[in-house]
């Protein structure tokens, strides 16, 4: 289960005119340029620049609520300092416009308890890769803690590889643990391809263009060919604040659609409580009786099986069913500059001393563009 980190595509322009850094950025050095209308990035190397690696880098800001009033006021902008992705959910944090004018003001509240307060290093970068000729490479890096996941694709040859710089070595390319077989890219030169690099769960996942072209998976086990981490050596480090690029070596290429994701971070509190760390599942011979633990898309607050009295789990037999089409998405409000107007308003549960949240505005249109059959 996959949560936006980052869209590219969608930035937040006001603050990028009012001064706020892009956090997709050419290193120094690099011929890395920028179309800021088109969201899009080009590199071109020639002469001597062919040898050396062109680095694009995402850097992870993160706008406070000060930071949008300080935009609403005309004040000037801090400078943020970058930070490691961490367990944030949108939905929780209570800082978007349209909070804003249930308030019947312009400002972002400055204090809730939505804060993200975890680490996240499962990351996965979603693009679009156009090559424009048959030479040179194009390397993707995901950094978790000590290790620098990378897909490098040979445009010259077809080929990928999978890898990470040794712990203990230098970082070049004599000098990196191999992760699985090298495996047929499909980038055709001279076209856009969508590709996709995820590291969740010890796992390394490369799609291009919706196809799994390979799947690595790491384990704790002294015995796997491939080493996962340990939990207790699993630390963010200061690279974390910069934890995603693109990089390439003598070919000229353009990147698109810069999407990052994280994996979704269980804890041990929900709702601010305490809640079981381990969780006993059964298969038994009868398949009814078999036990599920369900989790919900909100770690914070779900109301799901870490919460529960034992067993925490769900027997498959209550399991009825399965989603195959979207019914009926969020309704999209108009008149009023588009927020319509509030019918019946809630509080939240832990927090009935906030501003009420309309539980449905009026007047709306479904969305039946998003309609749609999922399987």
């Amino acid at each position: 289960m996959q949560l936006i980190v980052h869209d590219n595509d969608r930035p937040a322009r006001e603050l990028l005119a009012a001064g706020w850094p892009e956090s997709w950025r050419g290193v120094a050095d690099s011929n890395w340029v920028g179309d800021p209308e088109k969201r899009s990035f080009r590199v071109d190397p020639s002469g001597n620049e062919t040898d050396r690696w062109q680095t694009l880098r995402y850097t992870h800001f993160v706008p406070q609520p000060a930071d949008w009033n300080d935009l609403l006021d005309d004040r000037p902008l801090k400078t943020p300092m970058p930070q490691v992705v961490r367990d944030e959910y949108a939905y929780n944090m209570r800082i978007t416009k349209g909070h804003s004018h249930t308030e019947g003001s312009q400002k972002f509240p400055t204090s809730h308890d939505g804060y993200a307060e975890y680490w996240v290093g499962d990351l996965t970068l979603t693009c679009e890769l156009h090559p424009e000729s048959a030479k040179g490479e194009i390397q993707l890096e995901l950094v978790e803690g000590i290790r620098k996941y990378r897909c490098r694709f040979d445009l010259a040859t077809g080929q990928a590889q999978l890898s990470y710089p040794a712990e203990m070595g230098r970082d070049n390319d004599d000098d990196v643990v191999l992760l699985g077989p090298a495996f047929e890219s499909k980038l055709t030169p001279g076209k856009a391809h969508q590709v996709r690099f995820c590291n969740v769960d010890d796992r390394l996942v490369v799609w291009v263009d919706g196809e799994i072209r390979q799947s690595v998976e790491m384990d704790l086990d002294p015995a796997s060919i491939y080493q996962a981490v340990a939990p207790s050596s699993q630390a963010e480090t200061p690279e974390d604040r910069s934890p995603i690029a693109v990089s390439v070596r003598g070919a000229a290429v353009r990147v698109a659609h810069l999407l990052i994701e994280r994996d979704t971070y269980y804890t041990d509190r929900l709702n601010s409580m305490k809640v079981a760390t381990e969780f006993e599942l059964n298969d038994y011979e009868d398949d009814n009786e078999d036990q599920f633990l369900m989790l919900g898309d909100n770690s914070p607050r779900s109301n799901d099986g870490r919460g529960w009295r034992e067993p925490y789990s769900v027997p498959r037999k209550l399991l009825i069913g399965k989603a195959f089409c979207i019914y009926w998405p969020h309704a999209v409000p108009f008149l009023n500059n588009g927020k319509g107007y509030p019918g019946k308003q809630y509080h939240e549960e832990f927090d009935q001393s906030a501003t009420p949240i309309p539980r449905i505005s009026v007047p709306f249109v479904p969305q039946v563009g998003r309609m749609k059959r999922i399987w």
